[in-house]
């Protein structure tokens, strides 16, 4: 008897040892650890991105407008084009943004950015000189969307790291993403066309000048590396879709991001 009271009184107390409870009245309150919430980051970044248009529409018209009809002068040269540019890697423009973290594999960002360039061509044939020019603005504002099935980038993996031991952990360290970016771009086009001979000066003078309001959608692929605790590098490609223009402007991009957060 003796020992069944003992088995009795230390079996509630064994219980009561592994799961702490407060007991109140009829109502047992367990305690449970609390649990780690997702704690988003803030984000600003700033790059370059490198595009290749299609410019169809305007080389066309530059071909109609001027090479078909001077191209019967001797040593005619056709002049340089924001095609030929491209074709040369010219053509960037610059990015900066601000961005968050929605979830730990989702980001969202807003970018802003804009270029401005002129192509200058001056030729003499015989007595007759040529100054044509090209030029072209650009703005455009988009949201960015980043989804990271693998998770985000390790930032942790590079602290304290030197020298070879910081190449493995950026690398390591990297993450691939998708993204979609849909925005607002406007471009300014303008050409200033002038032809002159002495004593006469200008004979000839043409200018055109528009601007093209247009939405763009973006699908995108990059990868995210770390380069120190807070800080990541990206180089993405992107293909660009305008929702009018298109003849002129669509076209496959890359563009080179560097994000801080804070």
């Amino acid at each position: 008897m003796i020992m069944l009271a003992l088995l009795v009184i230390a079996v509630p107390c064994a219980v009561a040892m592994d799961t702490p409870a407060e007991v109140s009245g009829d109502v047992i309150i367990t305690e449970e650890a609390p649990s780690e919430s997702y704690q988003p980051n803030w984000y600003y970044g700033f790059g370059a991105t490198n595009y290749y248009p299609r410019l169809r529409v305007s080389e066309e018209r530059i071909n109609r407008q001027i090479n078909r009809r001077f191209g019967w002068l001797p040593s005619w040269r056709r002049p340089t084009t924001f095609a030929d540019w491209r074709d040369k890697h010219y053509l960037w423009d610059i990015t900066a943004g601000v961005g968050r973290d929605l979830s730990p594999k989702t980001t969202l960002f807003l970018w802003v950015g804009g270029a401005k360039g002129t192509i200058r061509n001056r030729e003499r044939y015989g007595l007759l000189s040529t100054d044509i020019r090209f030029t072209r603005t650009s703005f455009f504002a988009t949201t960015e969307l980043y989804w990271y099935p693998g998770g985000k980038v390790d930032y942790e993996r590079v602290t304290g790291q030197r020298g070879g031991d910081w190449v493995r952990a950026a690398i390591a360290g990297a993450r691939p993403y998708l993204s979609t970016a849909t925005g607002y771009t406007w471009v300014r086009a303008e050409a200033d066309g002038k032809f002159s001979v002495p004593l006469l000066g200008t004979i000839l003078r043409e200018t055109e000048k528009e601007d093209h309001h247009m939405f763009l959608f973006g699908p995108r692929a990059g990868i995210d590396v770390p380069v120190s605790n807070r800080s990541s590098v990206s180089a993405l490609f992107i293909y660009c879709f305008f929702g009018s223009h298109s003849r002129e402007y669509n076209g496959p991009s890359i563009s080179f991001n560097y994000r801080r957060r804070f």
